[in-house]
């Protein structure tokens, strides 16, 4: 840079002066306009064109830096986003296997049990797949659509699970087209039943309700397992990675002796109707 800053200048002054002292010979040879070339006006000529060259080096300098520094805080920008993609797309492989296996599992022990739950169980699995496999690649998904998965998602766990986990569902109707990322609930659900007890004297009672702040708040009873999973907070990790990507501010994570709790954002979306 400084190379080029150097040349630059230096090609600029000699080009200038070639020409100014050009000028000069030419009106030199004209008898008529008697023009006298002395040695203090090539002093001020050369001054002259120094200042002019230093002004408008200086001002191009300051241009090309500046878009050098453009250019290199986009470059670095479109990297970080393109890593976040990343860590994305292989996070969203950790949802759909792991939702499989569980799903599999309990249609397992029902087929010998109850075939017509089975059944049962198994077409709502199915419309359930298909949610998570189309918004899984979307992003984001209205707060609307996420209830009405969830509904469906926790079908399957009551299932599995019985009377030993409920879910109160306190959402507010005109956050219905907001947007959240998809499949949060999910994730969230899925952390909490897999790091507290659920018995029938002890309900795991999972609550899901909106806030007049444009948040959403998951929370459930704190009761956790006196073996820890060794999950490494996975889920959490997963829709902290999804908030980073899409930009969304104000994802939180709050535990109390009595309650965890994580807050959710939700982004406005356009074309919503006042």
């Amino acid at each position: 840079t400084l190379k080029r800053i150097f040349f630059t200048n230096l090609s600029a002054f000699i080009t200038a002066m070639a020409f100014i002292l050009s000028a000069v010979w030419f009106y030199q040879q004209i008898p008529l306009l008697r023009f006298e070339v002395t040695q203090q006006l090539l002093r001020n000529i050369t001054l002259l064109v120094l200042m002019v060259n230093l002004l408008i080096g200086s001002i191009y300098t300051t241009m090309y830096l500046f878009d050098q520094m453009k250019n290199t805080l986009l470059h670095n920008e479109s990297l970080k986003k393109e890593q976040l993609q990343q860590q994305f797309d292989n996070l969203k492989t950790k949802v759909n296997p792991h939702f499989l296996f569980n799903s599999l599992s309990s249609l397992s022990m029902l087929v010998s049990e109850d075939t017509e739950k089975a059944d049962t169980f198994l077409n709502e699995m199915s419309k359930v797949y298909r949610y998570m496999l189309r918004f899984n690649q979307q992003g984001l998904a209205t707060l609307n659509k996420e209830m009405n998965f969830i509904r469906s998602y926790f079908f399957l766990m009551k299932t599995r699970y019985g009377i030993t986990v409920c879910m109160e569902l306190k959402t507010d109707d005109k956050y219905d087209e907001y947007e959240l990322p998809s499949l949060s609930l999910q994730l969230l659900m899925d952390n909490a039943i897999q790091h507290n007890i659920a018995l029938k004297n002890q309900p795991l009672h999972i609550c899901i309700e909106t806030n007049n702040n444009e948040t959403l708040t998951v929370r459930n009873n704190l009761q956790k397992k006196s073996l820890k999973l060794q999950t490494g907070g996975a889920g959490l990790q997963t829709l902290k990675a999804k908030y980073d990507l899409l930009e969304l501010g104000g994802f939180a994570v709050k535990q109390t002796d009595a309650e965890f709790m994580v807050t959710l954002p939700l982004k406005y979306a356009t074309g919503i109707k006042e």
